[in-house]
């Protein structure tokens, strides 16, 4: 029986030559790095090249090339919280885009919230 390549690790090959453990490891490190493949979704990959809520849409038959809403429209505060990835993904966007990281954020979260310009 083949053992994980992981230096120490002594379990059973799962995929990839690595532990059960392990292999989940590293692909939520992958996915968490690589943002959702819908323009100006912003947040991280999940599955698919989509993010969860984009996903979800899709395993419902729903349209995925939309943004999502939030659950409560009528709230005035909108919080995000973000990873030190997916910050760096959107730090990498910017670059590529030529835009600080604010404005591109503030773009993100004006087409995710419906606003004008």
């Amino acid at each position: 029986m083949r053992t994980c390549e992981i230096e120490g690790c002594s379990q059973p090959v799962a995929a990839l030559a690595l532990c059960r453990k392990h292999y989940w490891q590293e692909r939520r490190t992958r996915l968490s790095t690589k943002l959702c493949s819908v323009p100006a979704c912003g947040k991280a990959q999940f599955c698919t090249e989509l993010c969860r809520g984009h996903y979800a849409r899709k395993l419902r038959g729903q349209e995925t090339n939309t943004l999502l809403r939030p659950h409560h429209e009528a709230s005035a505060t909108v919080s995000f919280r973000l990873t030190a990835a997916t910050l760096e993904a959107l730090k990498a966007r910017a670059l590529e885009a030529s835009l600080p990281v604010e404005r591109l954020v503030s773009k993100i979260v004006g087409d995710y919230l419906g606003l004008p310009g």
